[in-house]
């Protein structure tokens, strides 16, 4: 009977220690996996990372050089690897080089998964981090339209570098709006994929128009061009906002006169959703306005018309012979030098003010609270179509919403602003890739985040 009950007790401590033994294994092999799940953004430290690079290829690692020059510092493996930029105490950028280990003897400093390469005081921060930049909310949220396989560039927006070019900057504020934090996405075939974080601007669905087949210069169609422009102007210094605002003033007054006031014209960019410039020699041009009242945009259109009546020269100059020796000129009253016609087209009412002495037009075309404003009847009235045809589809809405797409010739766009506006496009290769004469671009907004594709 001792016996019997020698050898039951006996199987349970077996037992209970298989049982442990299984227990121990399977913790074992279950903090083995999650070691092994771990990603670049479970070990780099929050507050100091500001810039990583996922998946860095040595293109990638080449572009962004031209931003942060303390990646030449990288001794560039074939091995695949993520590179981080972290800010030292003496508000320094260090580059480190993280890698998942394959072994014991990897080259570098171990971190759970991973074996990292730095300097001393960069690796020190990784190895001391009590929040992790998992724990960042913009970067999760960008992270989750990335793939673990591809590769691309998430950054703090502080920590995006600004150019000597008053043009180039004003450039990428108008791209990178105000937002926090961005996604950057370089393709093989030159396209950039760019998410933008908490950039404060809800715009509505637009339905693209088409535009001319050629001679386009700028084409941007958009619900929300007043927000992105104040987001660009934000960012830049008084000295360089006033630059701009007076070059904005001068420009209004060459064209439309001086009975337009600035706070007239500034305040209609609220409607603004299409800016069309076409057609270098002839500078065709043309905005369009929605959502205004019937009575206020008819206001705006007569004020523009009005003061574009007083960039018209109403006289003609005579020259006279006095006395077969004497010469004079005389300044003569020629009023049919102005034509102003108001008709219809359709629905539109339209208004044409045409200045006989330059070969100069501003038309207006409105209906509803639409207006089209622009120097070309051609331009007008194809809009106007592309409007007629397009206005249900503007009720539809989608999860992702378009809210500006546009397509604009770099080179030309220059040379015409020049020597106001300068842009290197080259410095802004990290941001829209290879430098191309003309960019396509379409930005479309789901949720807190607004994506820009540029093509």
């Amino acid at each position: 009977m001792l016996r019997l009950v020698i050898h039951r007790s006996t199987a349970v401590i077996v037992a209970i220690a298989g049982s442990l033994s299984i227990a121990v294994a399977t913790m074992l092999t279950a903090g083995h996996l999650d070691l092994w799940r771990q990603e670049t953004a479970d070990i780099l430290p929050m507050h100091e990372v500001v810039v990583v690079v996922h998946r860095a290829t040595p293109q990638t690692v080449e572009l962004l050089q031209l931003w942060y020059p303390e990646l030449s510092e990288i001794s560039f493996s074939t091995k695949e690897s993520d590179i981080a930029l972290v800010t030292l105490g003496d508000d320094s950028l260090s580059p480190i080089v993280i890698r998942k280990r394959d072994g014991p003897n990897t080259p570098g400093t171990h971190i759970g998964a991973f074996a990292i390469e730095g300097t001393t005081e960069a690796i020190a921060l990784v190895q001391n981090a009590k929040e992790t930049l998992r724990s960042v909310h913009a970067y999760r949220t960008l992270a989750k339209e990335h793939s673990p396989q591809s590769t691309w560039t998430y950054a703090k927006r502080s920590a995006v570098p600004l150019h000597d070019e008053l043009g180039t900057t004003l450039l990428q504020n108008l791209i990178l709006a105000d937002a926090s934090h961005i996604a950057i996405a370089h393709s093989a075939s030159g396209s950039v994929s760019i998410g933008l974080y908490a950039a404060s601007i809800d715009g509505q669905n637009i339905v693209p128009h088409q535009p001319s087949a050629s001679g386009i210069l700028l084409d941007v169609q958009t619900s929300v061009l007043h927000s992105w422009h104040g987001a660009g102007l934000s960012l830049l210094t008084e000295t360089e906002k006033a630059v701009v605002e007076g070059l904005q003033r001068q420009l209004l007054k060459n064209v439309y006169g001086e009975r337009l006031s600035f706070t007239q014209a500034i305040q209609a960019t609220d409607n603004v959703s299409r800016l069309l410039l076409h057609d270098e020699d002839q500078m065709e041009g043309l905005v369009e306005l929605q959502g205004m009242d019937p009575d206020s945009l008819e206001s705006l259109a007569d004020a523009i018309h009005e003061s574009f009546k007083t960039t018209i020269p109403t006289g003609d100059v005579l020259s006279l012979t006095l006395d077969n020796r004497f010469q004079a000129r005389t300044l003569r009253e020629n009023p049919e030098s102005i034509q102003d016609v108001r008709a219809t087209d359709g629905q539109w009412n339209t208004r044409s003010t045409i200045d006989d002495t330059q070969n100069r037009a501003v038309i207006s075309y409105s209906r509803d609270d639409v207006l089209l404003i622009g120097n070309t009847a051609e331009l007008l009235q194809q809009s106007a179509a592309d409007i007629d045809t397009a206005t249900h589809e503007r009720q539809k809405s989608f999860q992702t919403k378009l809210i500006a797409h546009g397509t604009f010739d770099t080179a030309k766009l220059s040379t015409i602003l020049s020597p106001a506006f300068t842009f290197d496009m080259y410095a802004l290769r990290p941001l829209i890739g290879e430098r191309k004469s003309t960019l396509e671009f379409r930005i479309s907004q789901k949720n807190n985040l607004l994506h820009i594709h540029i093509e």
